[in-house]
C-alpha cells in the first residue's frame, strides 16, 4: 500500500462521538504515567464520559534476563484498586517472547546463549519460535473475544463507543536485545552500532516479529473481533490506534516534515496504518493518528527523539504570536534556561540540526523507516547534549512542558475526529496542536 501524508491541520469543529454519560472511551491496552492516551482520557472526562480500561495481566516470578517467567494472570483485586477507572480484567499481553513452545522453551530461554561476543552469528530455531508466535496470537485472540463479551455488558447499549488501541513496543525483555538496542541510538565513534546490521541479523528478525505482534497484529485481532460487538451495539463504534511516522515541524518558519531514525518500530506502525487501511475499506471507522514526538519515560531511550519537540514553540510564535498561551509558553520556557542562554539562539541552533544534511539525507517521507548512519546519530546526539545542558535542571526541561501540550491537543483533536471521516490514516502536526491548545 501507498503512504499518502493526510494530515488534520485544524482543530474539527463537527461534534465528538463521546459528548456525554452515555458514551464510553474503551481503553484497548493499560494506561501508564503521562502519555498520549492520558490527554484522550483527560478530554473524554470532561464530556462525562464513561472509562473504561483493560490490563495486560501479570506473571508472577522469575527473572526477565532468564526468561523463567510464571503463567499469565489477571490483576488481583489489590491491583485493581489501583487503577481509577473500570477495568476489563482479562490478561491482553501481547507478544510472544514469554510463550513456551511445545518444548518447554520460550523465546528468552533460546537467548540463554546469546552474547554480545556472538549475537551477530547466532542462528534462531525458527520453526519452535513461530510456534510460541502462534501460541501467543492463539491466546490474544481468545482473550480478545473475552474483553468484547465483558465489554457488550459494560457500554450503555445506545450510546457511543470509541475504542483506543494502545498497545506498542515489543521489546524482547532479554538483556543482550536491550544493549543491543541501546548502542543503536545511543553509539557513537567506536560503540557505534549500525541498526541495519541488527535488523539483518536472526536476531534483528525476531525482534522485528516481535515488533509487529505488539504494535500491529494486536489492532489487526482487536478489529477482527469486534465484528459481533458492532453488529449487536445500537450507538456508533469507532477505533483509534497511536501511530508515528515523522512529523510536520516549523524549520526556519517553513512547515516541514521530519523524523527520529532510527526508529526500529517504524515497520511495524507501517504495518499497523496497512490494516487501518485494510479495514476502513470494509467499513469499518478506524483511524490510525501519526502524533507528533514526545518525551516520556519510554521514549527517553532514544536520545534525540525530543529535538522535534522544541520547533512547537516557533510554532505557536508564527500561528498565535499574540495569544496569551503562546506569551506565557514563551515566558516560562526563556525561564528555564541558565542565565546567558537565548531562546531565539537555542531554537535556530534545533533548526540549524534538523536541517543539517547528514541528518536530512535519510529523512524522506516515501522511504520511511530507515536505518542511522554514524554521522547522522552523532549529530543528533550531540544536538541533543547540547539542547539538555542548556537547561538550568535537568529535571526541570522545556520538553516536558511542550510534551504536555501534545497530549492534550492530540486526545482533544482525536476524541473530536474518530469516526467522523473516512481517514484511516492521519498526520497530526505542530500546526494542529497550536489550533487545539488556543
Amino acid at each position: 500500500m501507498n503512504h499518502d501524508f493526510v494530515a488534520v491541520r485544524k482543530m474539527p469543529n463537527t461534534p465528538s462521538l463521546i459528548k456525554g454519560p452515555k458514551d464510553t472511551l474503551v481503553l484497548f491496552g493499560e494506561l501508564f504515567q503521562r502519555g498520549y492516551a492520558n490527554g484522550l482520557v483527560e478530554q473524554a472526562q470532561k464530556q462525562g464520559a464513561k472509562i473504561i480500561t483493560a490490563t495486560v495481566g501479570r506473571r508472577d516470578g522469575g527473572s526477565s534476563n532468564e526468561g523463567n517467567f510464571g503463567e499469565l494472570r489477571p490483576l488481583t483485586p489489590q491491583e485493581l484498586a489501583l487503577i481509577p477507572f473500570e477495568c476489563i480484567n482479562v490478561p491482553l499481553e501481547a507478544g510472544f517472547d514469554r510463550e513456551a513452545a511445545s518444548d518447554g522453551l520460550n523465546v528468552l530461554d533460546r537467548l540463554k546463549n546469546v552474547k554480545l561476543s556472538n549475537w551477530d552469528s547466532a542462528l534462531m530455531d525458527w520453526p519452535l519460535i513461530e510456534e510460541s508466535q502462534k501460541l501467543a496470537k492463539l491466546r490474544f485472540r481468545n482473550n480478545v473475544k473475552l474483553f468484547f463479551n465483558e465489554l457488550s455488558n459494560k457500554v450503555n447499549p445506545e450510546g457511543n463507543v470509541i475504542i483506543s488501541h494502545l498497545m506498542a513496543g515489543g521489546v524482547p525483555r532479554h538483556k543482550i536485545v536491550l544493549a543491543l538496542l541501546s548502542r543503536t541510538v545511543k553509539g557513537v565513534g567506536e560503540k557505534y552500532f549500525s541498526s541495519q546490521k541488527l535488523w539483518e541479523s536472526d536476531l534483528g528478525k525476531l525482534i522485528a516479529r516481535n515488533f509487529l505482534e505488539v504494535t500491529a497484529e494486536t489492532f489487526n485481532i482487536l478489529l477482527q473481533e469486534a465484528d459481533g460487538f458492532i453488529k449487536n451495539h445500537k450507538g456508533k463504534v469507532a477505533f483509534t490506534a497511536y501511530g508515528y511516522h515523522g512529523t510536520e515541524v516549523f524549520i526556519e518558519n517553513k512547515l516541514t516534515w521530519q523524523s527520529y531514525t532510527p526508529y526500529l518500530q517504524g515497520w511495524a506502525k507501517i504495518a499497523l496504518e496497512n490494516y487501518a487501511k485494510e479495514h476502513a475499506q470494509k467499513g469499518l471507522a478506524c483511524t490510525v493518528y501519526n502524533c507528533p514526538e514526545i518525551l516520556t519515560q519510554s521514549s527517553s531511550i532514544f536520545q534525540g527523539v525530543e529535538i522535534p519537540l522544541y520547533p512547537l514553540l516557533n510554532a505557536f510564535k508564527l500561528l498565535a504570536p499574540t495569544s496569551k498561551t503562546t506569551l506565557q509558553l514563551w515566558q516560562s520556557s526563556q525561564g528555564k534556561l541558565k542565565d546567558g542562554v537565548n531562546l531565539d539562539e537555542l531554537l535556530k541552533t534545533c533548526d540549524y540540526v534538523l536541517q543539517d544534511k547528514d541528518i536530512k539525507e535519510l529523512n524522506y517521507f516515501d522511504l520511511w523507516p530507515q536505518h542511522s548512519s554514524a554521522k547522522q546519530l552523532e549529530k543528533i546526539l550531540v544536538a541533543s547534549d547540547a539542547m539538555l545542558s542548556a537547561h538550568k535542571d535537568f529535571k526541570d526541561v522545556m520538553t516536558n512542558d511542550l510534551s504536555e501540550i501534545i497530549f492534550q491537543a492530540t486526545g482533544k483533536v482525536i476524541l473530536a475526529h474518530a469516526g467522523q471521516a473516512n481517514q484511516p490514516v492521519v498526520c497530526l502536526g505542530h500546526d494542529v496542536v497550536v489550533d487545539a491548545s488556543l
